[in-house]
């Protein structure tokens, strides 16, 4: 990827973040007019990056718990499960991450399901 065209990504409501590469040209004009779900926009900087992604279930923990309940015996995951339930009187820990997933979707692509 060389270069992004001005008014690009326009209007892609559905778009939550983006990694451009370091070398890409960007000048164009609003590139993200109208993107209203962009949460997170990783250019130049891979550190931020991967900071970015390390931190990705800060405050989520049943995404947390999604993610690594292969690494845990059934019971144990059962029981961070509903400790998890029992905190989350609010319904938020079933929303979306930085990239977009939900706790379902993580489990979608786990190696243990």
């Amino acid at each position: 990827l060389r270069r992004i065209e001005e008014h690009a990504f326009r209007n892609c409501t559905s778009l939550r973040n983006i990694a451009i590469p370091p070398n890409a040209d960007t000048g164009g004009l609003g590139l993200f007019d109208g993107c209203d779900d962009l949460i997170e926009l990783f250019g130049t900087n891979h550190q931020r990056t991967e900071d970015a992604l390390a931190k990705r279930f800060d405050g989520l923990p049943m995404h947390e718990l999604c993610y690594h309940q292969s690494y845990h015996d059934t019971e144990t995951s059962l029981d961070s499960l509903r400790n998890i339930m029992a905190a989350d009187s609010d319904g938020d820990s079933c929303g979306q991450d930085c990239l977009g997933m939900t706790p379902l979707h993580i489990l979608a692509c786990s190696k243990k399901q």
